[in-house]
C-alpha cells in the first residue's frame, strides 16, 4: 500500500513528530530548511520547490496573471468594504504586495496537487506560504493541524479581529492549554476540532533538570552573586497596539534600575539577531557591566537567579518550568505567581527585590492555565493527535 503523504513546516520541534511517522508516511516539506533537517537525520523529506515541472511554472504565472486582472478590476469594491482609513494605503500597498507574492503563492498550489499530498503539518498558519497551504488544504477537503510555535495574548490587543493572529486558516488546532483553546474559540475556531496536547519545545525544560552552578562557569558569571537575566523582545506591529517604543524604553529603565543594584550581574538574553546590536551598544552606554546573549537559551535560563522582560513573552514560562523567580513588565496582570511592574525605574527595581525577598513560587497553576500538565508528554500527545487526523 503507497504510504499518504503529509506536508510539514516548522524548526526541531517537527522532528520527533516524524520520527515516529517516518514509516507510515512520505515527508514533504513547505520550505528548504525543514527539508534539510530531516534529511541529516535520514528521514526523507522532499522540498516541494525543487525541480520544478517547466509546465507548472507557466501555469503558476498564468493563474498569477488572471487573479491580478482579477484584483484590479474589483479593486473598488473591495476597498469600499474597509474602514475609511485605510482604503488609501490598501489600494496603494495591494497591487505591488501580490506583484511579489502571488506567483510563489500560485505556485505551491499547484505544487500541492502535483505531489498529491494527503495532510498538512504547520507551525503557524497565517504567514503567507502556510496560509495558503491551510487554505489549500481546506479547499480540497483535506486536514490541516495547526500546532502553534507560541501562546498568544488577549491584553496584547483589543478586540479579537484586530490582529493578523486572530485568522484562522487550519482546520485543527494542537491547543498548549485550557488558555490557548479559549483565545481560538473566541475567534471562532471549532471546539470540537481542538485538542490541548501541550507544547512540544517545553518538553525538554520540563526534563532538563538543574545545573546553575555548571551554566555559570560556561558564562564566567560569579557563582556567589545573584544573576538577573532580561528577556529582549520585538515590536508587535500586526496590531495598532504594538506600534510603539515600549520595548526600546523598558530596557533603558531596566538597565537605571540594575544601576542601583551594583552587587548583581545583569545577563541579557536577545531573541533577534537584528535588534542585538542596539541592546549591546545600550547596555555599554548605561555605564553598568552586563554580558548580551544572542544564542544558548538553555545556558541562561540555567544561571539565572530572576527572568524579567517586557510584555506576556512566552520566555516566562519556561523560566517557570525551571522554578526561576519572575518579573515581568507590562506582561502578566492576571497571574500572581508572575510578579508584574510598570516600565519605569523604580517599579522595575521594587519588584525586583520583593522578588528575592520572597520564596519562589508554586508555578504549577501559571502552567496548568498556558500549557497544560508539565509532564513532558506534549510531543507524545501531538503525534497521537496526528496519527489520529491522519490515520
Amino acid at each position: 500500500m503507497a504510504k499518504k503523504r503529509l506536508l510539514l513546516s516548522g524548526s526541531d520541534e517537527i522532528i520527533p513528530i516524524a520520527k515516529a511517522l517516518k514509516d507510515d508516511y512520505d515527508f514533504f516539506a513547505l520550505m528548504q530548511p525543514t527539508a534539510k533537517m530531516l534529511k541529516d537525520i535520514d528521514i526523507p523529506c522532499t522540498p516541494i520547490g525543487e525541480n520544478v515541472p517547466v509546465v507548472l511554472h507557466s501555469r503558476s504565472l498564468t493563474e498569477t496573471a488572471r487573479i491580478m486582472s482579477s484584483v484590479i478590476t474589483d479593486l473598488p469594491q473591495i476597498v469600499e468594504r474597509l474602514p475609511v482609513g485605510a482604503r488609501d494605503k490598501f489600494q496603494e500597498l495591494i497591487p505591488g504586495f501580490l506583484y511579489q507574492h502571488l506567483g510563489n503563492l500560485a505556485l505551491v498550489v499547484l505544487l500541492l496537487d502535483h505531489y498529491k499530498i494527503d495532510g498538512v503539518v504547520l507551525h503557524n498558519d497565517v504567514e503567507p506560504l502556510m496560509r495558503i497551504a491551510a487554505a489549500w488544504a481546506r479547499a480540497r477537503g483535506k486536514k490541516c493541524l495547526h500546532q502553534p510555535h507560541a501562546i498568544y495574548h488577549e491584553y496584547e490587543k483589543t478586540a479579537p479581529g484586530t490582529d493578523i493572529h486572530d485568522m484562522i486558516t487550519a482546520s485543527h488546532l494542537a491547543a498548549a492549554g485550557p488558555y490557548q483553546r479559549v483565545w481560538y474559540e473566541k475567534r471562532g475556531f471549532p471546539p470540537e476540532n481542538i485538542r490541548e496536547t501541550g507544547m512540544l519545545k517545553y518538553d525538554k525544560f520540563v526534563t532538563m533538570g538543574q545545573w546553575k552552578d555548571h551554566a555559570r562557569k560556561l558564562l564566567k558569571l560569579d557563582p556567589y552573586r545573584h544573576v538577573v537575566m532580561y528577556f529582549t523582545s520585538w515590536r508587535q506591529d500586526t496590531n495598532l497596539l504594538g506600534c510603539n517604543n515600549g520595548i526600546e524604553e523598558a530596557f533603558v529603565q531596566f538597565l537605571s534600575a540594575m544601576k542601583t543594584m551594583p552587587n548583581v550581574d545583569v545577563l541579557v538574553k536577545s531573541r533577534q539577531s537584528d535588534n542585538l546590536k542596539w541592546h549591546i551598544d545600550t547596555a555599554k552606554n548605561s555605564g553598568i557591566r552586563c554580558l548580551v546573549v544572542a544564542q544558548h537559551l538553555e545556558v541562561c535560563l540555567q544561571a539565572a537567579d530572576l527572568v524579567t522582560g517586557y510584555g506576556p513573552t512566552n520566555g516566562f514560562i519556561t523560566s517557570a518550568i525551571l522554578g526561576k523567580r519572575t518579573v515581568s513588565i507590562n506582561g502578566f496582570p492576571d497571574d500572581p505567581e508572575v510578579i508584574t511592574v510598570a516600565s519605569d525605574t523604580n517599579s522595575m527595581r521594587e519588584g525586583i527585590i520583593k522578588s528575592f525577598s520572597e520564596p519562589v513560587p508554586q508555578y504549577l497553576p501559571f502552567l496548568l492555565k498556558y500549557i497544560g500538565p508539565p509532564d513532558g508528554q506534549a510531543t507524545k500527545r501531538v503525534i497521537e493527535y496526528v496519527k489520529e487526523l491522519f490515520a
